[in-house]
């Protein structure tokens, strides 16, 4: 009988032990794993398509700018850009400005994607 009381009172305190350990790792893990994926994992895979909207900007800015120098080189001047604005058909348009006007637009495209990279980085390096 004493040992049946033994054992009992052993199976209890084990219980209780389980139970703080499984409290405490609720408390201590995932508690705070919920509480990161459901702000900052959110607002991380934001800025990452964020990033790569911007990527994908910088990319066609890149294109722009050799479609621009090709058509400088090869001394082309009718107008093919379709950003380019025209308010005469079949004007004829300055290699030159078009290459000036890419390379504008990819350096304004380069500093959009460098600020996203860095905000992005921020955000991951928190994650740490």
């Amino acid at each position: 009988g004493s040992a049946l009381l033994r054992v009992g009172g052993a199976e209890q305190r084990l219980g209780l032990q389980e139970r703080e350990f499984v409290g405490n790792a609720v408390q201590g893990y995932v508690q705070p794993m919920r509480k990161f994926l459901d702000s900052e994992m959110k607002t991380i895979l934001k800025e990452r398509r964020v990033l790569e909207a911007k990527r994908l900007d910088l990319d066609a800015c890149k294109g722009r700018l050799r479609k621009a120098r090709s058509m400088e080189a090869q001394g082309t001047t009718e107008q093919s850009d379709p950003k380019v604005l025209v308010t005469q058909p079949n004007e004829k348009i300055d290699p030159a400005l078009l290459v000036a006007d890419a390379e504008a637009d990819l350096r304004r495209a380069q500093a959009d994607f460098d600020r996203q990279v860095e905000i992005t980085k921020l955000l991951l390096e928190g994650v740490r």
